[in-house]
Formats: C-alpha cells, sequence, structure tokens
C-alpha cells in the first residue's frame, strides 16, 4: 500500500501581466510533484484567485482567506503594481498584491499559522524603461528599494522563462528538503575542504568574480560619474537605483565603457541570459569603438558561460578574448583573462596550465603594479599548488596575497585568501591555524552578506572540529552551513551537509555510551 503524501499549498500572488508565468508557475510544481517530490511522499499545490469561489463580501478578502491557509507566498512582479482593491480593515493598500504581501507577512509572524516562508521574483524590463518608468513600474521599483533597504526578505530577478523555471526550482528543492530526509547516493566521510575556488562555488560567489574590469586610468577611457555611481550603489546593495543608472548611461548603445560595465552587473547579479545580450550589443559596436572592445565582449561572454557550466565554450571565449587583448596591447586585461583560464583549467584539471597561466598572469601584475589584481592570482596560483601538492610553494603565494589584500582593505578579495589559507593548513594538518583563517573569513563573509561564502566558512570549520572529534561542535556547523545551502537553492551542498549531519550525530551517540 502507498504512504500518505503530504500536501504544502503555495499562494502564488501577482498583478496583470503576468499571466504565462502564472501559467508556468503551475506547470514547474506538477512537474516538481511528478518526479522529485512523489518519491519522497511529498505534494506542492499551487494556489491563486483563480481558485477562489465567488461569495458574499469583499472580493480580495475572500482571497486572502485562501492565503491564510498557505504554507508558502511566492509573489512575482514585473512592470505592474495593480489597482486598488478597495477599503479594508487592516488598512489601506494601493493593490490586490501589495495586500496579498502583508497577509502573508502577518501570517508568517504568527506561529498559529502554516505560513513558512516568503519568495518574491521580480521579471527584468528592458533598460529604456527604467529610464522613464511611469506610475506603474515606478510603484514596483520603489518596492524593491524598499526590500533593499529593510533586508527583511530576499528577492530574485528573471530575464525569461528558463530563468523563472530555475529559480522555482531550487525554491521547491529548499521547500522539500524543509520535509524530506533526502539521502544522498554516498554516506562517505567528508575529507577535503569546499573553498570558493572551485568552480561550482566560484560560479555564484561576488567574492570569487574575476575581475572584468576597463581600465579606465587610461587616457583614452577616461572614468564616467554615472558608472562610478552605479557600482557604488551596488556594492552598497542598492541594486535597483544602480540598475537604473546603468539604464541610463547604456541609452544610445554607443557607450562601450558603459555597456561593459552593465554586462559585468547582471553577470554579478546572475541576470545572464540579459549579460549575454549586452555582451552581443558590445561585440556589434566594438566594430566602431575599437578591437579592444572586442575582447571585453568575448571574456565577458567566456564568464556568463562558465556560470551556465559550459566550460570548454567559456574556455574557447576566454582565449579568443586573450588573443585580442594582446593584439591590442591590453596588458591589464591580458592579465585578467589569464586569471580566468586559470580558474577554468582548474575546473578541468588541467593543473599543469592552469598554474601556466596564473604564473603569467602573476608577472604581468607584478610589472602593472597592480596589488589587487596581483593578490588574486596570488590566491588562485596558491589553490593549484595546494592542489598539486606543492605546499611549500602555496605558502609562499598564499601568504603574499594575505599581505597585499590585508594592506589594501579589500575584504571581497581578503575572505577567499584566507579561506585558501586555511584550505592550506588543513591540508597540512594545522588545525588551529585553519580554523582561524575560516572563522576571520567568516566574520568578513557575515559583513559583506556573501551567503555561498558563509557557508563554505561554516562547513570548513565543521571538518576541523570534526578531525578533532567535537562531534556536537562539527554538528552544530554542519546544520548551519546545511540551512545556507537550502537559501542557495545549493541541493547537492545541502544533501553532502545532511549525510555529515547523520555521521557526526552516530559518532556523538557512540562517544557518549563509551
Amino acid at each position: 500500500m502507498a504512504g500518505k503524501i503530504t500536501e504544502y499549498r503555495i499562494f502564488i500572488a501577482s498583478p496583470g501581466g503576468l499571466q504565462a508565468e502564472r501559467k508556468l508557475f503551475r506547470e514547474i510544481v506538477e512537474e516538481f510533484n511528478e518526479y522529485t517530490g512523489k518519491p519522497h511522499k511529498i505534494r506542492f499545490d499551487a494556489v491563486g484567485w483563480e481558485d477562489t469561489l465567488g461569495g458574499a463580501g469583499r472580493p480580495q478578502e475572500i482571497i486572502n482567506g485562501d492565503l491564510r491557509g498557505c504554507d508558502y507566498f511566492l509573489m512575482i512582479l514585473w512592470d505592474r503594481w495593480g489597482s486598488n482593491p478597495g477599503p479594508s480593515p487592516a488598512g489601506k493598500f494601493s493593490s490586490g498584491t501589495e495586500e496579498e504581501f502583508h497577509v502573508a507577512k502577518e501570517c508568517l509572524s504568527d506561529k498559529n499559522h502554516a505560513m513558512r516562508q516568503i519568495a518574491i521574483l521580480f521579471k527584468s524590463v528592458e533598460p529604456r524603461r527604467l529610464t522613464d518608468p511611469g506610475p506603474q513600474l515606478e510603484a514596483v521599483l520603489e518596492f524593491r528599494k524598499q526590500l533593499e533597504r529593510s533586508r527583511e526578505f530576499l528577492f530574485h530577478t528573471f530575464d525569461d522563462t528558463d530563468g523563472m523555471r530555475s529559480l522555482l526550482r531550487k525554491f521547491l528543492n529548499r521547500w522539500l528538503m524543509e520535509h524530506s530526509e533526502i539521502t544522498p547516493a554516498s554516506d562517505a566521510t567528508i575529507s577535503k575542504p569546499i573553498t570558493t575556488d572551485r568552480p561550482i562555488a566560484a560560479e555564484t560567489s561576488i567574492a570569487a568574480e574575476p575581475r572584468m574590469t576597463a581600465d579606465t586610468n587610461k587616457p583614452d577611457a577616461p572614468a564616467n560619474p554615472r558608472l562610478k555611481e552605479a557600482w557604488k550603489l551596488a556594492d552598497a546593495g542598492s541594486l535597483t537605483e544602480s540598475e537604473s543608472l546603468f539604464a541610463k548611461a547604456i541609452e544610445g548603445g554607443n557607450d562601450p565603457e558603459a555597456l561593459h560595465a552593465y554586462g559585468r552587473f547582471l553577470t554579478r547579479t546572475g541576470r545572464l541570459t540579459r549579460a549575454q545580450e549586452i555582451c552581443e550589443d558590445l561585440l556589434e559596436l566594438s566594430g566602431r569603438a575599437g578591437r579592444k572592445w572586442a575582447a571585453y565582449a568575448h571574456g565577458g561572454m567566456g564568464i556568463v558561460l562558465s556560470r551556465q557550466g559550459r566550460r570548454p565554450d567559456a574556455e574557447r571565449k576566454l582565449e579568443r578574448a586573450l588573443k585580442i587583448a594582446r593584439d591590442t596591447n591590453e596588458p591589464t586585461l591580458v592579465g585578467t583573462l589569464l586569471g580566468g583560464l586559470a580558474y577554468e583549467r582548474l575546473a578541468r584539471g588541467e593543473l599543469s596550465a592552469s598554474e601556466g597561466s596564473a604564473a603569467e598572469a602573476i608577472t604581468m601584475f607584478r610589472t602593472l603594479g597592480d596589488q589587487i589584481r596581483l593578490a588574486q592570482n596570488l590566491r588562485i596560483y596558491g589553490v593549484i599548488l595546494t592542489t598539486k601538492g606543492d605546499h611549500k610553494q602555496a605558502e609562499l603565494a598564499l601568504t603574499e596575497a594575505h599581505k597585499l589584500t590585508e594592506q589594501a582593505g579589500d575584504d571581497a578579495t581578503y575572505a577567499p585568501v584566507l579561506t585558501a589559507e586555511g584550505n592550506l593548513h588543513l591540508a597540512l594538518g594545522r588545525l588551529d591555524e585553519a580554523e582561524r583563517n575560516y572563522r576571520d573569513a567568516l566574520r568578513i563573509s557575515d559583513r559583506l552578506g556573501d551567503l555561498e561564502g558563509r557557508a563554505v566558512c561554516r562547513r570548513n570549520i565543521g571538518i576541523v572540529l570534526d578531525n578533532r572529534k567535537d562531534y556536537r561542535g562539527a554538528r552544530k556547523e554542519y546544520e548551519a552551513a546545511m540551512n545556507l545551502y537550502r537559501e542557495l537553492g545549493a541541493l547537492d551542498s545541502a544533501q553532502e551537509m545532511q549525510s555529515a549531519i547523520r555521521r557526526v550525530k552516530d559518532l556523538e551517540a557512540t562517544a557518549a555510551k563509551g
């Protein structure tokens, strides 16, 4: 006899204009139930205003009643905020979707309600719309800014149906794991540290992002004040305002520096489809703006392909960009591309080729006197040497990278250097030094809001405690890492943590009996 299936309800809230996305949401949920939920005896039901039966009373209040019975709340916004839902006892709301959001928040904060999580997605709009948004889009943008300021809820942006599908699957995987003990293929002991230098982790880590910046110190590439302000806002977490400035900067489509900067911004925020389009625009413009911009365009495409997991294609694009950069005598770009190739070759297990690329990049940035890029490539070099087992040379490279980033005060580079040092110490059995490095990196990642960096550090601290046979402490760190990986939607890593937690629980119980 089949086991009982547990059902959880997901309410979808959205204003007009998103009918296709609402339909896709239901299709994705049903597909997930069939192929992933069913084996774990869990089913998600999609709920929306379409399912609400008519009755006496204010229509929005009837919809709110259905919402209050749901376990999860998904809000999708695009270029419309919606229409006024009419007067309500709860207060004045400018749209039905806004009212639904506030009802969901009330349910989430009330332990007597089933609501477990609120997820918010924004469908991207054309850059030209951001320069003159109008009242409906302006209300959506203002809501995004409020979310960024309050940091109460994370939100995600998608460019197309593939992007939406990917995000929804991550949420469904995360919610499934909250209710199911997913058993990974193997319960083998974890023996190697994870690092943001590993390709899978580096794809989503801002701290590990290779710097593909235009050399704005050159006289023929003057700094654009609007771009400077856009990057300042982006680094402060004000992504909505930042993107509006980028949109204004690329207006007209004739500024290659602005296109390149906007492409980097989109890549950094995971908007890979739109980033690819911007790189293609830059490549087309390079025929008039100068061949060096073709190198930036191909390099940007290489990073996008890398983050999509298309590594052979990424390597070919980076190699093409490198050839153009050499031909046009762009030394900073040459060094940056060499560092990117070192990442790709390390990912493919080509240690000799990776080492050669990193070594050339180091020589390039020593000559240029660029300390931050030098430190970044010294870190890559240290990781390669650690992987090869050349611990002495790895320590020299990482020690220099540590000094350079510490002196420069560049925390986004400093944290990955500390993690790489911790991995080297762990490989050498220096548990105290490894733990100190990981905890220092964790403090920086906390301050930067880098979820992946935090997950990596908590996992690695767990490994240190595990090696000391402090199973209770290791379990707490693994649990923290698992929760962070769930938040990131990194299912494989979260499963690995579940396996580690079960193992150390068993060891903890055995030690207590003995």
